[in-house]
């Protein structure tokens, strides 16, 4: 029984992660350096990553103080360094201001790409 809850649950994901790839579309490198540079990639409440030209990367999560790091593109992947928190590189799928990012095996990363306005 539990091994049929497994395959099940597996497969609805694969499913899930089929329609979410067909919606969306994997960005070259120049695609998103075009459009992450001077925006803000949100989930709208729980996270804000500002992406300054020049490589600086701000970082807003909730209930945790901001971070500063850089990030750079390489190899068709956005690539985030936090100092003793993060470094790793993303695949960037996207469509409109819709933008997914997967790593490894995880679930896709679903977010939207804003101005970068100052409140």
């Amino acid at each position: 029984m539990a091994l049929r809850t497994v395959l099940m649950v597996s497969a609805f994901m694969l499913s899930c992660h089929s329609l979410w790839a067909e919606a969306l579309h994997r960005l070259s490198s120049a695609q998103i350096k075009q459009q992450f540079t001077g925006k803000v990639l949100t989930d709208g409440t729980h996270f804000r990553e500002t992406y300054l030209a020049g490589g600086k990367l701000i970082v807003n999560e909730m209930s945790h103080s901001p971070a500063t790091g850089s990030w750079r593109v390489n190899n068709d992947q956005l690539c985030k360094v936090l100092p003793g928190i993060l470094d790793a590189c993303y695949e960037v799928w996207g469509a409109g201001g819709r933008i997914g990012l997967l790593f490894g095996n995880a679930p896709p990363l679903e977010a939207f790409l804003r101005s970068a306005t100052t409140k």
